[in-house]
């Protein structure tokens, strides 16, 4: 979820932007189209919202205690420390 931020659709990619270079992430249009429209909110909200697509997942995975609250504490890690300091405790 952190790799798909991104406010832009050009073509048929999403563009993310990490240490000021652009990427490009591809994948179905609905799915672009969902990040570009969700990945400014408030990061509880934005997972709410992507956690309960039911379409992706079979069943609304905000119901499964704990999941949501703790996917925000780790999104909210990611993108104030970064994903190296995130998962391996360095920069």
């Amino acid at each position: 979820m952190a790799f798909y931020t991104g406010a832009e659709i050009r073509g048929k990619a999403l563009i993310g932007h990490r240490d000021g270079q652009e990427y490009q992430i591809t994948d179905d249009r609905n799915v672009l189209e969902f990040f570009r429209d969700n990945c400014i909110k408030n990061i509880h909200d934005f997972l709410t919202a992507f956690l309960g697509r039911e379409e992706l997942f079979g069943r609304d995975l905000n119901k499964v205690a704990g999941l949501t609250d703790a996917a925000t504490a780790y999104l909210n890690d990611i993108r104030a420390n970064g994903m190296r300091m995130a998962i391996y405790g360095i920069s």
